[in-house]
């Protein structure tokens, strides 16, 4: 089965399109990453909080 649909794109358009696919890529590996980190901060922040290193249990 063939393909009907043939769009012709100039240089430009196709720049372009490749631009957005790697900000894209980029972005999908970068985010995660980044959401990660914040995530691990704010769980050693709440637990530095709650359960402090420098208290004994029996306090």
């Amino acid at each position: 089965m063939e393909s009907t649909l043939n769009v012709p794109l100039s240089e430009g358009q196709l720049f372009l399109a490749m631009i957005l696919q790697t900000c894209l890529l980029v972005w999908f590996i970068v985010f995660p990453i980044i959401l990660i980190r914040k995530l691990n901060y704010l769980i050693a922040m709440i637990e530095d909080k709650f359960y402090p290193e420098n208290e004994s249990p029996s306090e």
